[in-house]
């Protein structure tokens, strides 16, 4: 608790950063002692640490058929052997494996799940380290405001899609209904969940074993539940259930139904001579036209979706098409903030490669006045010795000059006194 007593807020946090353009890794500890980390630069967002099951890079691109299992094991050889500490989406662009944009959506996409779940966590501790960096995911920084945009978005359409799949750990069966449904169109994200719905791994499994989020997981489910071509295991509804959606125990027959109006709904898209349990990587399909009302889901009539329809609302196809507009709308400002970040780094460059040669013009300078003044310290010393040299022999002169002058007094005295 901060010294106002008010507990602190993540999103708060969050802003406050983004406000002073930081550069560093924010850290919150919750009460039990559990630890999240979000690195910041410039003020934006661009990578995310926070516990909990997270979607599986290879594990998604295989199930949209962009990779194939032999590219994956090849692409982990090399991050194993090769480039280590590399991530593996920035990996698998490198080796041309898998589109720069498609990787970059499942970070993105990464970040901002991570984020809505880190809003929610009370702060026990938090910590921020200025300059801290982490290795950077080929998806480029994303503003915070638009992360928390984004999280309140999700948490309003979890709300909206939980009566309809009962949570996170229902379990997703095949539909026994009777009535077939003759106009489905399956994109690769549906048609990977729906391979692997078996009666007993939950919608967190399932996300776990197609390399999707949760939230992402649930939408798919919507919209097989829509199509009619899946129910929810024991999924009580406020309202009657129709008949299509009995609680009975479905009989052998009903399931052996179920399995061909499935495999027959796959058929008719191309997807013939194959097990429903069997994942196959297919091409995305079309965008559906809108359903007729008899292909609508008994949940449609639920009052917490009057109008539009259920399918609308959840459509996994809609809202990637959703996010795909917003990312265009972004891609200009993310562009004109890149290259201003370039202008800038550019310049900076430009004012060092200046300082440096300003400083090395100051080296070479104090360099010439340094042998200069040797030079002259050096002639100094040389005239001393030569002025030296000369008053030892002019001394040396003077001294002879006074003894001869005195040998030939001694002589002059000596004559004098022999004549006298």
């Amino acid at each position: 608790m901060p010294d106002g007593g008010f507990p602190v807020r993540v999103d708060s946090l969050l802003l406050e950063l983004a406000s002073q353009e930081a550069t560093g890794c924010l850290t919150v500890t919750e009460p039990e002692g559990e630890q999240s980390s979000v690195w910041f630069r410039d003020g934006q967002v661009y990578s995310v640490s926070v516990p909990g099951r997270r979607p599986l890079l290879g594990v998604r691109l295989m199930s949209s058929g962009a990779l194939t299992p032999e590219a994956l094991a090849e692409a982990l050889e090399v991050q194993r052997t090769e480039l280590q500490g590399w991530r593996l989406g920035e990996l698998l662009v490198h080796l041309g494996f898998v589109d720069r944009a498609v990787v970059e959506s499942f970070v993105t996409e990464q970040v901002r799940d991570q984020i809505a779940d880190l809003l929610s966590w009370p702060v026990a501790d938090k910590r921020f380290r200025n300059g801290k960096r982490t290795r950077q995911d080929v998806a480029p920084p994303v503003e915070v405001t638009d992360l928390l945009e984004l999280a309140a978005e999700r948490d309003a359409r979890w709300a909206e899609i939980v009566p309809f799949i009962g949570g996170a750990d229902a379990v997703p069966v095949l539909s026994t209904a009777s009535a077939a449904a003759t106009d489905v169109v399956l994109g690769p994200y549906d048609w990977a969940l729906l391979c692997k719905v078996d009666g007993v791994r939950t919608i967190a499994d399932l996300a776990d074993d197609c390399g999707f989020t949760v939230f992402e997981a649930g939408m798919v489910v919507v919209g097989l539940l829509d199509a009619g071509l899946v129910e929810i295991d024991g999924l009580e509804l406020d309202e009657e259930p129709s008949e299509a959606w009995s609680d009975e125990n479905p009989t052998d027959a009903d399931v052996a139904a179920s399995v061909a109006r499935v495999t027959a709904a796959l058929t008719d898209m191309g997807m013939s001579g194959g097990s429903v349990f069997t994942a196959r990587p297919v091409e995305p399909a079309a965008p559906a036209a809108e359903p007729p009302a008899a292909r609508r889901s008994p949940f449609s009539a639920a009052p917490v979706l009057e109008e539009p329809a259920m399918a609308e609302i959840v459509s996994l196809t809609e809202e990637r098409e959703a996010k795909d507009k917003e990312a265009a709308r972004k891609e200009a400002k993310k562009a004109a903030r890149e290259e201003a970040r370039l202008a800038e780094e550019a310049r900076l460059e430009a004012e060092r490669a200046a300082e440096e040669e300003r400083l090395a013009a100051e080296a070479e300078a104090e360099a010439a006045r340094i042998a200069d003044e040797e030079r002259l310290a050096e002639e100094a010393r040389l005239e001393a010795e030569r002025i030296a040299e000369e008053e030892r022999l002019a001394a040396e002169a003077e001294a002879a000059r006074i003894a001869e002058d005195e040998r030939l007094e001694a002589e002059r005295s000596a004559e004098e006194q022999r004549l006298a």
